[in-house]
């Protein structure tokens, strides 16, 4: 008996003094991954993955971002020098009680100022990597910002109407706003001065009205629906061909090629489409609103803003465009008066123009409202230097002259003195000797002249 009852005392504080090691190896453990993961795992493997995992997203949080990446690897050797080399299976918990401290006090900081320094190359291109794709700002074509009320409503009508992959056949009015005829004249005037691309709509069509309100317009277009997109493609085809050869450098330059190569392509000549981009630059046939609406296109293109405006010119109806250089700097382009295919040249006389400059025959539609800004020094012949006026001497005009070709020499240039005639004859002697010609020779085309010498 006395035998029994030992033997039960003694297994009874074998079983005691068992429980109470498994529980104290097993306290700290769970107690610290609480700390760090606040998560619940089974085994002491998952515990580990945990808290390396867990141990990156707060060192990711705190530190300097993506620091983990690199302090992972320094926080070995850091927690080498403390608990990690006693024990690194287990350890991993400690150094997780070292990694919350690192995380919330400031040691990070200051103890990893070089390894931030490391990541923050990486981290600095991710970070700036989501930001830099900032979405341009809405370019608002300046046309538009010209008109309110019921002729910017249908405006914008039409942008959504007849702007869309498959132009709609029919747009329809709110009958309480009053649309009124001259409405949708001034809306589709200011419209196509704004978007050049729409080749495929000139402003035609009918529409249904009731007591002087329009209800519906019902837009006529140059091609069937189904061909647009084709048509579409064309012109996008020859656009981009040509905006290829843009030159790098000054919107000056870039304007400058744009201008000479529409020149160079076009013939003026009516047609079906000879207002239009798709005539000019596909067809190679236009008119003047073709020729602008081209120029225009190819600028806008390029990242140039610019604009066509229409009126009369030379007492006929005519269009012409407006350029902007820069934010505060426009000026004033009429390639068709500078296309002379009759006489085989390509002028720039009303290349850049400001103004007053081009206000001298050029009278604009009452309906647009020019921009206020302006430029007086942006003409090509001002900025090469070439302009010649009544105080001007010989000199001036032998410094034009180019370089020998097929037994020619030519000058050209920009006269804006009061007579050209009188000029050359009090001139020509000084000329002919100056670059020793056997005979000398000028023509004009409005202000621009050209004076030829041969031997």
């Amino acid at each position: 008996m006395k035998r029994r009852f030992f033997l039960i005392a003694l297994t009874i504080a074998c079983v005691l003094f068992i429980c109470s090691c498994d529980l104290s190896s097993l306290t700290p453990q769970q107690s610290e991954t609480t700390a760090v993961t606040d998560t619940e795992s089974s085994t002491v493997a998952d515990i580990e993955t945990t808290v390396e995992t867990e141990t990156t997203d707060v060192l990711d949080t705190t530190a300097e971002p993506d620091t983990t990446a690199e302090p992972d690897t320094t926080a070995e050797p850091d927690t080498t020098a403390e608990p990690d080399t006693t024990a690194e299976p287990d350890t991993t918990a400690e150094p997780d009680t070292t990694a919350e401290p690192d995380t919330t006090a400031e040691p990070d900081t200051t103890a990893e100022p070089d390894t931030t320094a490391e990541p923050d190359t990486t981290a600095e291109p991710d970070t700036t990597a989501e930001p830099e794709p900032e979405v341009p700002k809405e370019v608002v074509a300046y046309g538009k910002t010209t008109i309110s009320g019921n002729a910017l409503y249908v405006y914008e009508l039409m942008e959504t109407h007849i702007l869309a992959d498959i132009p709609a056949e029919t747009i329809e009015f709110d009958e309480s706003l009053n649309v009124t005829l001259n409405d949708l004249t001034v809306a589709k005037t200011i419209f196509l001065s704004d978007h050049p691309e729409c080749f495929w709509w000139l402003g035609g069509g009918t529409y249904a009205v009731r007591e002087g309100v329009i209800k519906a317009f019902y837009p006529q277009y140059l091609f069937e629906l189904e061909d647009i997109a084709s048509k579409k493609n064309e012109l996008d085809a020859a656009v981009e061909e040509i905006i290829k050869g843009v030159p790098k450098g000054s919107t000056f330059d870039k304007a400058l090629y744009l201008h000479d190569k529409v020149a160079e392509m076009v013939i003026y000549k009516y047609g079906t489409h000879d207002q239009t981009p798709y005539g000019a630059l596909v067809l190679g046939e236009a008119v003047c609103n073709g020729y602008s609406t081209a120029y225009q296109l190819l600028l806008m293109r390029s990242g140039i803003r610019a604009w066509t405006v229409n009126g009369y010119s030379k007492d006929e109806a005519h269009a012409w465009t407006v350029v902007w250089l820069d934010d505060e700097t426009c000026v004033y382009t009429d390639i068709t008066w500078d296309d002379q295919d009759d006489h085989g040249v390509i002028l720039r006389n009303y290349f850049n123009m400001s103004l007053d400059e081009i206000d001298d025959d050029h009278f604009v539609n009452e309906l647009f409202v020019l921009p206020e800004c302006n430029h007086d020094d942006q003409g090509y012949y001002e900025v090469i230097g070439a302009v010649v006026d009544d105080s001007d001497g010989a000199e001036k005009v032998i410094g034009l002259f180019g370089a020998e070709e097929n037994g020619e020499r030519t000058a050209k240039f920009c006269y804006e003195g009061a007579d050209f005639s009188a000029w050359f004859d009090k001139n020509s002697n000084d000329i002919f000797i100056g670059i020793g010609a056997g005979s000398l020779s000028y023509s004009t085309i409005g202000n621009e002249v050209t004076v030829t010498a041969t031997k």
